[in-house]
């Protein structure tokens, strides 16, 4: 993650509908609390308490803000002109009450104070007990976007792996995982391919990752990543990361190694970034990223930017593949000699300088919920009371559920890229204007409402990260007028009214 000077969270909600009430919000770069040095402020002054409060390490202080004015509630941090902070994660301390504390909160960063770029949200935090903070993974939180993200951990020798969002992993030829020093965690993919690139050898070791319309970016920033550990030098090129379908040039990002052993991006036949000076190592773990931001593509080895900027103007296709460790154009080139391990592929540019890599695996971050019904063996559970039902606090047995379809299972279809967003008006004779209420997005399917939230005081609302193959209807409850109305119906992707996230 790269530093930066301004950070902010918005869109706070709490777990009901009485307010907020915290007693700590701290910034952390890894493990390390980062925000000590930093201006805290808010739009909105606490109700109570006060925002040094949430700064002084002491659970027994805090601030407190009502339902209004957490409605629009955002808490901004200013680190100073020279004190730019990469942050990684967030520590939330918890007051009395379980229904008061932070359930999801969206963290941006700025480097002007006026342009905010969205990094992450944390969705469904988990209650640490009154008075306590909350505790975190190893590892820093997955960005916004996140689309594919393989750990490449199991048993050694074993020929699949699993994508944490769900898409289908195909091991090719000799691929399997290796235990013997991976970066991370229990495993790493071992390739044993030599970079050639004349086209007569066998079908490479590989692994392809389905792709497909979900994973198009077009003209929208993007960030790839990994590790990638090199135990040959390539006869001819030895390809990391290639969205060209086979047999097919065009525009495709395909990044490899060349002969000299350095880093290289190929697009519809040439090569428009190329590592000028050092080289990948030799036999050492080392980091890669390819990243475009604000429209400008830069290669980093370990941190460091490689090569020159790209100013990328391209509108990259949608690829049905993307081929790791060998060549996606055919079956029998580039590929790989050594390991790869934690690859990750994400919506929106999160390297535009030089960084520091991540000391830990990706998908860390702060203590979430298990809220989404999949398979898990029988667990502890802190589950929190919703707005709709009255549920006891404290902790729920969850039994394992059993294995099927994966729409049978959770009333999932897609891949949880969707938008919906619009606004609520009120008649005041003559006109319709802007009136603030409290929206619900339902799902048509079974009549559940997946999402609610306030719209804000131009009317406006935003539902994102939905499942983006459902239908469904925007209902809002003017609370003036006490009356509940259906804003818009029949949204799906089909007709334009569902749309999909940048």
């Amino acid at each position: 993650m790269a530093a930066h000077r301004y950070w902010r969270a918005t869109n706070i909600e709490a777990y009901g509908v009485a307010g907020l009430d915290i007693t700590e919000f701290q910034l952390l770069a890894g493990t390390a609390r980062v925000d000590a040095s930093a201006a805290l402020t808010s739009n909105v002054a606490p109700a109570t308490g006060s925002l040094a409060n949430l700064k002084d390490d002491d659970t027994t202080t805090g601030a407190t803000w009502g339902a209004q004015e957490l409605k629009t509630l955002v808490l901004s941090w200013d680190f100073g002109s020279s004190g730019d902070v990469a942050v990684t994660d967030i520590r939330i301390g918890a007051a009395a009450e379980a229904s008061r504390f932070l359930l999801i909160a969206r963290i941006q960063f700025s480097d002007d104070g006026t342009t905010w770029t969205e990094w992450a949200t944390a969705t469904g935090i988990a209650w640490p007990g009154a008075r306590a903070k909350t505790s975190s993974n190893p590892g820093p939180l997955d960005p916004a976007g996140t689309l594919v993200l393989i750990h490449f951990d199991g048993a050694n020798g074993a020929s699949s792996a699993t994508d944490v969002k769900g898409r289908a992993v195909t091991f090719r030829a000799g691929a399997v995982l290796s235990t013997s020093s991976p970066k991370f965690g229990s495993a790493a993919l071992s390739l044993g391919g030599t970079g050639r690139g004349d086209g007569l050898g066998p079908t490479q070791d590989g692994v392809q990752v389905a792709g497909g319309d979900s994973l198009a970016f077009g003209a929208s920033d993007f960030t790839l990543e990994g590790w990638v550990y090199r135990s040959i030098t390539p006869i001819s090129f030895a390809v990391l990361w290639d969205f060209r379908p086979i047999g097919t040039n065009g525009l495709y990002p395909t990044l490899y190694v060349n002969a000299s052993n350095r880093l290289a991006l190929n697009v519809n036949g040439a090569d428009v970034i190329a590592q000028s000076s050092g080289s990948v190592p030799l036999n050492t773990w080392a980091h890669v990223a390819l990243s475009r931001a604000s429209g400008v593509t830069r290669l980093f080895l370990d941190g460091v930017q490689v090569g020159s900027n790209y100013v990328d103007a391209n509108s990259y296709l949608a690829a049905p593949t993307i081929t790791i460790g060998a060549s996606g154009y055919d079956l029998v080139n580039g590929g790989w000699g050594g390991k790869l391990d934690e690859f990750r592929f994400s919506r929106g540019g999160l390297y535009g300088a030089n960084f520091t890599p991540p000391a830990e695996p990706f998908g860390g971050g702060i203590l979430v919920n298990r809220v989404q019904g999949r398979a898990a063996p029988v667990a502890v559970l802190r589950v929190p009371t919703a707005t709709s039902q009255s549920l006891p606090y404290g902790q729920t047995k969850v039994a394992q559920v059993v294995k099927g379809r994966n729409d049978y299972l959770t009333g999932v279809l897609g891949q949880g890229i969707g938008r919906v967003r619009g606004f609520t008006l009120d008649y005041v004779n003559p006109l319709n204007k802007p009136y603030p209420c409290r929206v619900r997005l339902m799902r048509e399917a079974d009549g559940l409402v997946v999402r609610e939230l306030w719209s804000g005081a131009d009317g406006s609302y935003d539902f994102q990260w939905i499942d983006e193959l459902q239908s469904y209807t925007v209902l809002a409850y003017y609370l003036a007028h006490g009356k509940l109305a259906v804003v818009t119906d029949g949204l799906t992707l089909a007709n334009g009214k569902v749309e999909l996230m940048p």
